[in-house]
This record gives C-alpha cells, structure tokens and sequence, in this order.
C-alpha cells in the first residue's frame, strides 16, 4: 500500500451502511471466525518463548534423573510430605515436569542458565536482586532460589561494570602523625577562593596547626597570589610568631607546586607534604576549618556581603577560643597557657604567673599529643573497621569517574 497516496481518515459507524451491508454476504458463514486464536500474547508467553530451546531441553533432561524430582514422586505415591509444612498435594508431575506449587522446578545443572537468560535479557534488564527473585519466581522454583539469585547478582559482571556503586569500599585511613611539641611546627593550609571583594581582597589563605594545638589564623589575599606571596604570608603571620615551621601540608594548588614553593622549602629545611589526585583526607583538617569559616562569614555577612574581610580576625579569636574535639582544649590554652578574655569580667580577674603558665603549657602540650594519638587510632579503627584489605594479584573494579576513556557518551560510559 505503500505505492499508493492514501490518506487515513476516521468515519463515524452511523455514515458507514453502505459499506458495511456490501461487505457483509449472507452466504459466507462467520460462526468459526476468530475461534482459539490469541491476538496478542500474554506477557508469561512471551518470556517462555524468549528463553532458549536448548536451555528448555536441558530441563527437562535434568528432571528425569534429578534425586528430589525422584524424591517428590515417591511422596506423591505415598501421600507424604516431603519437607515440613509442605503437603505433598503441592507437587506435581506432569509431562515429565515437576511443578511445586504450580511452579516449574528447575533441577541444580540448569539453574544458573535460567537466572542468565532472565536477569540478561532486554525483559529483564539486570535488574537488581528483588526485581530477579520477583521475576524467576512467577513462574520457577527450587530450594534456596532467593540466595542463588542474590549471589548471581552480586557477581553479575555487567551489573557491577555499569551501576552505580551506592557502596563503594572504603579503605581504612592512614591519619598523619606529629611528634611536634611547639605550636604551628606542623601546619595545614588551604584557600578559600571567590568570594566578594571587600578590602581589595577576594580570598582567604586558611593555616591550621595540624600538630598540636589546632589553632588558626586567617589572612585575607588575592586569588592570584602566588608562591612567592605566599611565602611572605608564611613569613609575616607565621615565623614572626612562631619561628621556622617543620611541615606545610597543602593540596595541589599552584602556590604550593611551583619550582619557587619547592625550592623555599629545600633552602628552609621544611617538608611540603601535598595531597595526591583526588584524594582531599591529606588536607581534610584545612578544609573542615574551611567550611566553618565559610559559615561564620555567611552568618553574619548577611545583607553586608562586602565586610568579610573585617570579621576575620574575630573569627579567628572566635576558633581559637573554642574547645576543639580532638584536644578537649582551646588553641588559645595550648599557645599560651591562658584564655585571652572576649568581654569584660565582673570579681576578680586572674592572670598565671611565669612558673605557673610554664607548667600549665607543659601539661597541656602532653595531654594534646596524648590526644592526638587517640584520635587517630580511633579514626583509624573507625573508617577501616569493614575494609579488608586487598591482596596482591586480586581483581578489583577501578571507579572510572576520573578516567579519560574513549567511549561516546560519558552518561552510557561504564561507571
């Protein structure tokens, strides 16, 4: 009909009399017309005819000599039970097929070829663990078929290769130690970027004592900056306070990758420690202050947007005067032996003397490292508690979300 220009028009039954009394011979007998004939298949139809001939012939072979197909006829005959709480009217055998249920019962050589052409296929479309069972079990059955399914799915190759892993391994972390006892000798820094200009300024270079106390400062720059501003940063807030530091852990930030960063640090004596790809925990104590000073500033830069830098400082006093989790101290204790006063005190005010503050800072420097240590151990044990480590030779799926493959489309491209 192709050949032909037609045009499909809709014409209402009451203007169709001619045609229908033209088409319509008295003689011809319509009684058998459209008699056992399914127009469209039911959807069970359709997947029976989908698996394969072969895999339907092995079923049925297996089932001849299979020992609980042998079992289920004997306790048919007998009128027993075959397992507890199972009549023996649930079994079935017919045509050489035994059914539970009226479900088909798939003998063990068989079972996995079944689950293959159910989950694989376009109908069932590797569907997840409840989504097989569901659709083997309509019309299937066999001892422990929810554990057989759940195990072929967990081990699905295509499965694994193409969804999204919800959860994925999580290897133990290695948290860094420090044997420092004088404050910012082990130092943790980061920037934040972007933000208003206020000052001339548009960013904030963030320093932690990653070593002992866990204090911070904050020194508004430009996002520009580079390694040598950096240095004279590092110079003016950092050695003028607290002398020549011993490690500077960063991430792979341009200020801290150059030739010049690197050369300071040979010339100094110091270690640049850098977080490699991927992988912010190396710098996770910089950018954990990172989100607190960006909440601080969100809190009370409200309809005033231009004035962050002004509240740096007290934002700086406001972390430093806290009591950090770790230490169970504030970094104002474990700097300088006292905590500098926010408003005035009404009574007596009481600052220690020399020997006093010298014994104070001692004993709080050993509780903070002792601290320390615990807090790693406990990180340590925490993150890796469900990890078992890989062995050397063993087959591990690789995340390719940071991988340049050669495939189309990145949406279709194997996860």
């Amino acid at each position: 009909m192709q050949d032909y220009d037609l045009v499909w028009d809709n014409c209402p039954g009451s203007q169709m009399g001619p045609a229908n009394a033209l088409s319509r011979r008295d003689e011809v007998d319509t009684s058998l017309d459209n008699t056992a004939i399914t127009m469209l298949p039911s959807v069970s139809d359709v997947l029976i005819h989908a698996l394969d001939v072969r895999l339907a012939e092995r079923i049925a072979n297996f089932t001849v000599t299979g020992l609980l197909v042998q079992d289920a006829c004997d306790a048919m005959s007998k009128h027993v039970s075959l397992f507890p709480r199972v009549s023996f009217d649930d079994w079935t055998f017919i045509e050489g097929s035994l059914y539970f249920k009226g479900h088909l019962y798939v003998p063990e050589p068989a079972r996995q070829d079944l689950v293959r052409s159910l989950h694989c296929s376009p109908v069932g479309g590797h569907g997840r663990y409840f989504r097989t069972v569901h659709l083997v079990q309509r019309d299937y059955w066999w001892p422990g078929l929810t554990t057989f399914i759940c195990q072929f799915v967990a081990g699905c190759a295509t499965c694994q290769a193409n969804k999204v892993n919800t959860h994925p391994t999580v290897p133990g972390l290695c948290p860094i130690s420090s044997t420092t006892s004088c404050p910012f000798q082990q130092i943790s820094c980061n920037m934040i970027m972007d933000l208003p200009l206020s000052s001339g300024f548009d960013s904030v270079l963030v320093m932690v004592d990653h070593g002992l106390t866990k204090g911070v400062i904050f020194i508004p720059c430009h996002k520009a900056i580079d390694a040598a501003g950096i240095a004279a940063l590092f110079f003016k807030h950092v050695f003028a306070h607290f002398g020549l530091y011993d490690k500077v852990i960063s991430d792979r930030g341009p200020q801290f990758t150059s030739a010049f960063a690197k050369e300071l640090a040979q010339l100094l004596e110091y270690n640049v420690a850098l977080s490699t790809a991927y992988h912010p925990q190396t710098d996770g104590e910089s950018e954990r202050v990172n989100q607190e000073l960006e909440i601080y500033l969100r809190i009370f830069c409200q309809g005033q947007p231009m004035k962050w830098a002004d509240l740096l400082p007290m934002a700086e006093f406001s972390h430093n005067s806290a009591i950090h989790s770790v230490t169970n101290q504030t970094p104002f204790l474990l700097m300088m032996g006292f905590e500098p006063r926010a408003y005035p005190l009404i009574g007596k005010t009481f600052f220690p003397a020399l020997n006093k503050r010298l014994e104070i800072l001692d004993a709080a420097h050993k509780e903070a490292s002792a601290a320390h240590t615990k807090a790693a151990q406990t990180v340590k044990e925490r993150i890796g508690m469900k990890f078992t480590p890989w062995k050397v030779g063993a087959k591990v799926w690789l995340d390719s979300h940071n991988l340049k493959i050669n495939f189309p489309s990145r949406k279709l491209a194997p996860q």
